[in-house]
């Protein structure tokens, strides 16, 4: 009791209880294992989380063959684009380094960029005309890449270009086909040069370079037919000795090709040479004293002398007065006896000119004879007994005295 009398209140009673240790070698077990189960977790977590990322990635397929970066483009021209829209496309054009290089993109970003790059420098060569090259931009970006969806993307494409390119193709062919028919040689000749030059494959060229190579034979034939027509006119003018005509029809000739015009040259050259010698001879018998005999010369007609001559025709005195002797008159003989007289029987070249001579107004006979005269004098005659053979195939009518 307290001072008051009154009782003290109970004060509670302490348990003593004894307290549970633990080691420190039981302590360190404890936190190992919650340390486990806590890393069991985040190894589950970590998986998980893997499966679900590779789960929602689509794969990709593409070729495993290593793309090789095309050859820098040569830099073209348009008249509807301008520079820097062209620089613009090659640089679009170019490839990525590897189609898994992670710096350029994905996969997907770049076949579409070379893709829309590739049409961009299909229309460029169709604006040039250019139908290989622009066939082949879409063809390479389609072996690049074994991608399906740009398959289903660029195919139709590329077959619309094929079917707009076998137009043209054969367009331009049948315009070749009818230069040639009129004989437009040259207008042929360009456009299959153009058709090799512009479609650049061989399912075009191919055929292109057949047709090209059968126009250069007939444009062979023909330049050759042609030349034998023109000079065939000129040597029908011969026979009559009027060597001035020939000549001037000889000089309108005009051929295209170097070895028909060095033919030309050769021929105004003989027939200057015959006329030169007409020109002898016309002054030998002008000039001659005492006149030259008709019967002599073998001069056709009635006897007496030549007084004169002129280009047209020999003038003779005979007994019943004047007479005119046309040069193409004279037969072998005569034409044989003036023109010897016109220079001297020992020259080699004068008797080779006179052989000539007799060769070109139809004489073959005589000019054989004339021919192995100026040989036995030291002439070189191959050239010439080579062209009497040719003529000797087709002789003209014999001429009468």
């Amino acid at each position: 009791m307290d001072a008051s009398g009154k009782p003290s209140p109970q004060r509670p009673r302490r348990i003593e209880t004894e307290r549970e240790t633990y080691s420190a070698g039981a302590k360190l077990a404890i936190w190992l294992s919650i340390l486990a189960v806590v890393g069991m977790f985040a190894l589950v977590y970590l998986l998980v989380a893997r499966s679900a990322r590779h789960a929602v990635r689509p794969p990709t397929r593409f070729s495993t063959a290593a793309p090789v970066r095309p050859k820098a483009a040569a830099k073209p021209t348009s008249a509807v684009l301008s520079e820097a829209e062209i620089e613009q496309i090659r640089k679009e054009y170019e490839r990525p380094d590897t189609p898994d290089t992670p710096s350029r993109g994905t996969l997907r970003e770049r076949i579409d960029k070379e893709y829309d790059a590739a049409k961009r420098r299909v229309e460029l060569y169709l604006g040039q005309n250019r139908w290989g090259d622009a066939i082949g931009a879409l063809e390479h970006v389609l072996d690049r890449y074994d991608d399906e969806e740009l398959r289903l993307r660029a195919d139709p494409e590329l077959v619309e270009l094929r079917r707009r390119a076998n137009r043209a193709f054969k367009a331009q062919m049948a315009e070749a086909s009818d230069h040639a028919a009129a004989g437009r040689f040259p207008q042929a000749r360009k456009a299959l040069e153009r058709i090799i030059a512009t479609f650049g494959r061989d399912e075009f060229t191919a055929p292109a370079k057949e047709e090209l190579k059968a126009l250069a034979e007939r444009e062979d034939a023909e330049a050759a037919a042609h030349y034998a027509r023109s000079i065939a006119a000129v040597n029908a003018i011969l026979p009559s000795w009027r060597f001035d005509d020939a000549l001037a029809e000889a000089r309108k000739l005009k051929f295209d090709r170097a070895q028909y015009q060095q033919a030309l040259a050769r021929r105004v050259e003989r027939i200057q040479a015959l006329l030169a010698l007409k020109k002898k001879i016309i002054e030998r018998i002008i000039n001659a004293s005492p006149r030259l005999s008709k019967r002599a010369m073998g001069v056709p007609g009635l006897s007496g002398e030549l007084t004169i001559a002129d280009q047209e025709n020999l003038h003779a005195i005979t007994d019943k007065g004047e007479e005119k002797i046309p040069w193409e008159r004279l037969g072998p003989t005569g034409a044989t006896r003036l023109a010897l007289a016109a220079g001297s029987k020992d020259d080699p070249k004068h008797r080779l000119a006179v052989a000539r001579l007799l060769l070109e107004v139809g004489h073959l006979e005589a000019a054989k004879e004339q021919l192995e005269a100026a040989k036995a004098l030291g002439a070189q005659i191959a050239d010439d007994e080579a062209e009497l053979a040719a003529r000797q195939q087709t002789p003209p009518e014999p001429k009468k005295e």
